[in-house]
């Protein structure tokens, strides 16, 4: 089981910590430098393990930039990378989920419109290789999913984001972001 835990008066962020399922062998998986060297605080969100279990993506600040990135983790937490990176991703990427063939989805902030509420999805491989984008359309993305099969995504998009309307619409398309519906 995986989940983000604030542990006491001086760590008010949330970290990452995992246990078996009968509630044993508890222990912070977010630990590594790589994000935890941030004496401003940076919350760790959105655990996910990948389909075999051996691995979890989450999002936390970068201890050195402040961008919201995405990492993977080993289950010991020893080896933690980042997937995402202030070039080829906006200055937010978030809530990062794996396919059923292991890739990871996750939505990232438009880097062309700063302070916009609106963002695409993209999949990268778990090496940070293979970073293709699924969607360029305007409005923020969020509940995405793949079919068990993985050969399709399934994602909200609210349109108007930050006029607080109701314009949230549906959409699926291809592993690949082609065939949008």
């Amino acid at each position: 089981i995986a989940w983000v835990r604030n542990c006491g008066p001086f760590n008010t962020d949330g970290r990452v910590w995992v246990m078996d399922v009968d509630g044993s062998n508890q222990h912070l998986l977010t630990s590594a430098p790589i994000v935890s060297n941030d004496p401003t605080g940076n919350p760790h969100e959105a655990p996910e393990f990948s389909p075999g279990g051996n691995s979890i993506v989450f999002t936390s600040r970068a201890a050195t930039s402040g961008v919201q990135h995405v990492y993977l983790s080993s289950l010991d937490g020893l080896s933690v990378t980042a997937l995402t990176n202030s070039v080829d991703d906006g200055t937010q990427n978030f809530n990062p989920v794996f396919t059923p063939d292991g890739r990871v989805l996750y939505a990232s902030r438009r880097a062309e419109a700063p302070g916009s509420e609106e963002d695409d999805l993209y999949r990268i491989n778990t090496d940070g290789s293979g970073r293709l984008r699924l969607t360029d359309m305007p409005g923020r993305k969020f509940q995405f999913s793949a079919s068990p099969s993985g050969s399709r995504i399934l994602f909200a998009n609210d349109r108007l984001p930050d006029e607080y309307t109701d314009g949230t619409e549906l959409y699926v398309a291809n592993a690949d972001g082609t065939g949008l519906i």
